[in-house]
C-alpha cells in the first residue's frame, strides 16, 4: 500500500492473517475479502481489558462492531455476557451477523447511528472508533472503506458525537473508548469528557507494548 513503511505492511499482514486472529480472539472467521482485515492494533487491548472488567451480569453494546463483531463475540466468549454490537454502515453491519451466525453466538447486529436503533437496556459499551486524521490517512495512501479509519482532521469526529449519546443515556453505562495515540493524545479526549456535565472520567488504561489508550468513563446518573 503506497505510503506505508515496511513495518506498517507487516502489521497489516498481521490483521488480516485468519490464524492469528482465531489464536488473539478464540473465535471463527471467515474467509477475508479484499477490502477487509479482521482486527487492528487497538482490538486486542479492548478485549484484554474489558474482559477482566464485566461478567454474565452485563450487557454490552459494541459499537462500530466493523465487519466481523470481533470485540462483541470475544467478549461474549471469555465472560458470558449478554452482546449487542451495532454499526452505521449497513455492509459491515451485514458481514458481522454472518460472522455472529459462523459462532452460533446469540448476539444481535443492529444497523444503528450511534445508539439510535439499540432497544435493549445495555450497561456497558465498547468503541474503537475511526481515529486516524485524515491528513495521515493519505499520507499512509488507505484507500478503502474510510468510515473505519478516517477520524477527522482531529480523530475525534466519531468520538464528539459518541460522548454526547453516553451522556444522554437515561440508565447507567460505563463506557470504553479506545483511541491510538500516535493520531490522538490522551489529553484531547479528557478534556472533551471534562466539557460534557453528564459525564464522568473514571480512569485511563495505558497498554504496554501498544500505543494505545482505552478511556473509561460513565454518564452521571
Amino acid at each position: 500500500m503506497a505510503g506505508m513503511s515496511l513495518v506498517q505492511a507487516l502489521a497489516m499482514r498481521v490483521y488480516r492473517s485468519k490464524l492469528v486472529a482465531q489464536a488473539l480472539f478464540g473465535i471463527e472467521f471467515p474467509p477475508l475479502g479484499p477490502k477487509d482485515y479482521y482486527f487492528d492494533i487497538s482490538t486486542h487491548v479492548v478485549v484484554r481489558e474489558v474482559g477482566k472488567r464485566i461478567g454474565p451480569q452485563n450487557h454490552l453494546l459494541d459499537l462500530g462492531t466493523g465487519s466481523f463483531a470481533v470485540i462483541g463475540l470475544s467478549l461474549w466468549k471469555k465472560t458470558g455476557c449478554r452482546v449487542t454490537c451495532a454499526d452505521l454502515n449497513p455492509e459491515l453491519a451485514a458481514s458481522s451477523r454472518r460472522n455472529v451466525a459462523l459462532n452460533n453466538a446469540p448476539i444481535e447486529v443492529v444497523d444503528s447511528d450511534l445508539f439510535t436503533n439499540v432497544t435493549v437496556p445495555f450497561d456497558v459499551v465498547t468503541f474503537n472508533p475511526p481515529y486516524i486524521t485524515t491528513a495521515a490517512g493519505q499520507d499512509l495512501g488507505i484507500e478503502s472503506r474510510p468510515a473505519q479509519w478516517d477520524g477527522g482532521e482531529d480523530g475525534l469526529r466519531a468520538v464528539r458525537p459518541f460522548l454526547e449519546a453516553v451522556a444522554a443515556r437515561g440508565n447507567p453505562v460505563t463506557a470504553y473508548l479506545a483511541m491510538n495515540t500516535l493520531f490522538v493524545k490522551g489529553d484531547a479526549v479528557r478534556a472533551l469528557v471534562a466539557k460534557e456535565p453528564g459525564l464522568e472520567y473514571l480512569e485511563t488504561i495505558r497498554s504496554r507494548l501498544l500505543p494505545i489508550e482505552l478511556h473509561v468513563l460513565r454518564n452521571r446518573r
